[in-house]
């Protein structure tokens, strides 16, 4: 029996959703965030179902999003595995790396419209 305790998280996409149609037709929305602490950086799987996956599906690489939900520990084929399952998300905005010196800067808002140009119907 896995056990679970509530949390809230504010981070950083690593990734892009990754999205999901079991074969009884519930949405699944699957991604990773990055959570900066004072000097270390926290890992967390996340997934979210039904209808908290189609707003996660808009979340992109680099996106600040904010989640509360709850952890899971699962042990599966002897190790055990940790994840968040999302009951809310929130999305807070684009964030991209610019390759200047390793510096992470905001895009401007004609760097935004340009990058979600592909987006448009």
């Amino acid at each position: 029996m896995p056990s679970y305790c509530q949390v809230r998280l504010l981070g950083y996409a690593a990734r892009d959703a990754d999205i999901r149609v079991t074969p009884g037709g519930k949405s699944l929305a699957l991604w990773s965030m990055a959570v900066p602490l004072s000097e270390v950086v926290q890992w967390h799987r996340c997934q979210a179902w039904n209808k908290i996956a189609e707003i996660a599906a808009r979340i992109h690489k680099g996106d600040l999003v904010e989640v509360e939900g709850t952890i899971y520990y699962q042990e599966y084929k002897g190790k055990e595995m940790t994840y968040i399952v999302a009951s809310r998300v929130y999305l807070f905005g684009r964030r991209a790396i610019k390759e200047d010196e390793g510096i992470q800067t905001e895009l401007s808002p004609e760097e935004l419209a340009e990058r979600d140009k592909d987006l448009s119907p």
